[in-house]
């Protein structure tokens, strides 16, 4: 009954949480960099792994994804790189939702959602970040915002050899251009649901991949722990995050077709029975 009223309780109560959630921002202030800021670093090198709302409910324990069930394991790595001071880690930084730090340029369901979420879980993820800076984890979510990201999104691999893992029902980058000034890219392919279940085949899969590649990586909670376990081995390694990617803006020049798509696929990756 509760889970079927929210969505009307907190239109309700929006002021009460967007004044508890505005003291906060005061009280606790995170910086994170914009979209374009963040693209611009990865563009440069560094590495990422993404935390958002989701990935927080697996490291308090709260309850398990649509693409994750509830893992002690997992939660642990999350809380690790969570509590990182990436002051210390040289070319790899945590990015966190937008609404972590300030609602500057986001509209009110937005608003919405994260006064609620700040309000009820912020005090508790706060003593976790040691960073004083941070990264924007929604600079994949923008593309059919502003034509300047998607721009600024593919020099991310432009002339580079991209190796990209993602869940089965992704096919990032079909029947759109974004790819096209890639120099190749070659797909791994695991499962949609539960990926952490097979993380030693993910991570035996990209090593048998030189270093000079491109990780690009789309498969939930496990992407966080995978970018940041690749960046230690000396990869560039980006969780680019389940985002929003159907493209909105003009599309020229060659687009990826399904025949195309196929062909970029390297290898499968499948749950053990009984996972």
């Amino acid at each position: 009954m509760i889970e079927k009223i929210k969505p009307l309780l907190v239109k309700l109560l929006f002021p009460v949480f967007y004044l508890i959630s505005i003291i906060q921002h005061k009280m606790f202030p995170i910086q994170i960099r914009t979209d374009l800021e963040t693209i611009e670093s990865l563009s440069k090198g560094m590495s990422v792994s993404r935390l958002g709302d989701l990935e927080f409910y697996l490291i308090l324990g709260r309850h398990g994804l649509s693409t994750q069930d509830m893992d002690n394991a997992i939660s642990g790595r999350l809380q690790e790189i969570l509590s990182l001071d990436t002051e210390k880690t040289n070319g790899f930084m945590i990015a966190l939702a937008h609404g972590f730090g300030n609602y500057n340029d986001q509209n009110f369901r937005e608003i919405s959602f994260w006064s609620w979420y700040n309000a009820r879980y912020r005090n508790k993820i706060y003593p976790y970040l040691n960073s004083k800076v941070y990264l924007n984890a929604h600079f994949a979510r923008n593309f059919k915002k502003q034509e300047e990201v998607v721009r600024a999104m593919k020099e991310i691999w432009r002339g580079k050899q991209g190796l990209l893992f993602e869940g089965e029902k992704n096919k990032f980058g079909l029947h759109t251009n974004i790819l096209d000034n890639a120099k190749s890219i070659k797909r791994i392919i695991a499962p949609a649901k539960n990926a952490w279940s097979c993380y030693n085949d993910i991570v035996n899969a990209v090593k048998k991949h030189e270093k000079n590649h491109l990780i690009l990586i789309i498969l939930g909670a496990t992407a966080t722990v995978l970018a940041y376990d690749l960046w230690a081995e000396g990869y560039h390694a980006i969780d680019f995050g389940q985002g929003i990617f159907w493209m909105e803006h003009e599309q020229t020049g060659t687009l990826l077709s399904e025949d195309d798509y196929c062909k970029q696929i390297v290898a499968v990756i499948k749950l053990n029975k009984g996972d």
